[in-house]
């Protein structure tokens, strides 16, 4: 019933405790969830599907930080349409494909550390969707 889950790989079963310990949560909202995965983690965790139950337990603030050997991953699209998401983090291995239906709403604050695109336009037309898919706030500037 916890809401906020993190996670450090640190053992060989990894893959097993992540997996069910997020079936076995029930809070009714996730407020955060941070996973860490380091070099000696299994490089056959599916982050995937942890991401998509992410969103489905109405996560607030998301961040994935993979520094593992495996090749770098495609998040699931319903992270790009999750309505609830209002910080994200995003650090290495991470492939980074915005589907044009991209909407996020409450997102506030986007962090992309050392992310992969595609290509160099992938990277220009990734930045326009994400920014397109979020609510825009006027900010006061300091001078």
């Amino acid at each position: 019933m916890v809401p906020k889950l993190e996670y450090k790989d640190t053992f060989d079963k990894f893959k097993s405790f992540l997996d069910k310990s997020l079936e076995l949560h029930k809070a009714p909202v996730l407020k955060t969830l941070s996973i860490q995965l380091g070099k000696n983690c299994p490089i056959d965790v599916d982050v995937g599907s942890v991401v998509a139950k992410a969103v489905d337990r109405i996560v607030r603030k998301l961040e994935l930080e993979l520094l593992w050997t495996a090749e770098p991953i495609s998040l699931p699209k319903s992270l790009y349409t999750c309505k609830t998401i209002v910080e994200l983090t995003l650090s290495n291995k991470i492939l980074i494909e915005v589907p044009c239906s991209a909407c996020l709403p409450s997102l506030k604050i986007l962090r992309l550390f050392h992310v992969v695109f595609k290509d160099e336009d992938s990277i220009e037309n990734a930045f326009i969707k994400l920014l397109s898919s979020c609510s825009i706030e006027s900010v006061p500037r300091r001078h």
